[in-house]
């Protein structure tokens, strides 16, 4: 709204129109007429559902995340302990 008014008036006249709320724009309207639809809605309507939903979803049962075996070698390879290790990469040096 403030760059519609800065367009017809000067910055400082354009902030005041905006914000002192004499000259509403049509945002602030449906703005003001959701308050006055909220006003009359129950206010229990909304918060018992989101209540419910929640209980039923603490009494639901949680599965215990799966147990993994991180351990170096894998228990499985049992032929890993015994080889040896290879020998380290060599590089020869050029002269």
């Amino acid at each position: 709204m403030i760059v519609t008014n800065v367009q017809k008036s000067p910055l400082s006249s354009a902030i005041r129109d905006t914000f002192s709320g004499e000259k509403p724009c049509r945002l602030c309207h449906l703005v003001e007429e959701g308050r006055e639809l909220e006003k009359h809605l129950p206010a229990t309507v909304t918060t018992d559902k989101k209540v419910d939903k929640f209980l039923k979803l603490a009494a639901s049962p949680l599965m215990p995340p799966p147990v993994a075996d991180f351990s170096y070698p894998p228990v499985s390879d049992s032929t890993a302990l015994s080889r040896p290790l290879d020998p380290p990469f060599h590089v020869p040096i050029a002269a």
